[in-house]
């Protein structure tokens, strides 16, 4: 379990630590390698995945200078970026059928350090005409569910809460 962990962390798919226990972290960084790979995200390491891995498959950045969240709404994956270089990976959901992330780049404007009314963890706004924000939430689906939002999972978002500070770019594409 250590060597699928410690691939996925070479390849920059973010689970956390190291730790020898195939757990939510480690079930979502399959997940997202599965996705980025585009094979069926469910999670287990079949022998698919386990070529995906072997082959290095792994997201490209498409951003320049700076600071970035890519958030890939076709792949459904969040990518934390620094000078065009992957910093790492998430497994994320964006908004389903009729509350579609929209398209574009914009800048994290405002955050919430807990819960908001609507029980999105740590939210980092960067919509303002819908107060749509990267946070974290209890179900991360592998497929559009949030009502325009990327979801990661609550480890994920309190990894992230440090790393995109107000005035990060995000950059939502297909």
């Amino acid at each position: 379990m250590e060597a699928l962990q410690q691939r996925l962390r070479d390849l920059r798919y973010w689970l956390g630590t190291v730790d020898g226990v195939f757990g939510d972290n480690t079930h979502h960084a399959v997940v997202v390698l599965q996705k980025v790979a585009g094979l069926a995200p469910d999670g287990v390491v079949g022998a698919a995945t386990k070529a995906a891995l072997k082959k290095g498959v792994r997201p490209h950045p498409t951003t320049g200078p700076g600071r970035w969240v890519e958030i890939d709404r076709g792949s459904q994956m969040l990518m934390l970026v620094d000078d065009g270089n992957l910093v790492w990976t998430f497994d994320t959901s964006t908004g389903r059928k009729g509350f579609t992330t929209p398209l574009g780049e914009f800048t994290i404007y405002d955050q919430l350090d807990g819960y908001d009314p609507v029980q999105a963890y740590r939210p980092k706004y960067f919509y303002e005409k819908g107060d749509l924000a990267i946070h974290g939430y209890k179900n991360v689906p592998p497929y559009p569910f949030s009502h325009g939002c990327a979801r990661v999972t609550i480890s994920a978002m309190n990894f992230l809460w440090d790393q995109i500070p107000i005035g990060t770019k995000v950059l939502v594409h297909e």
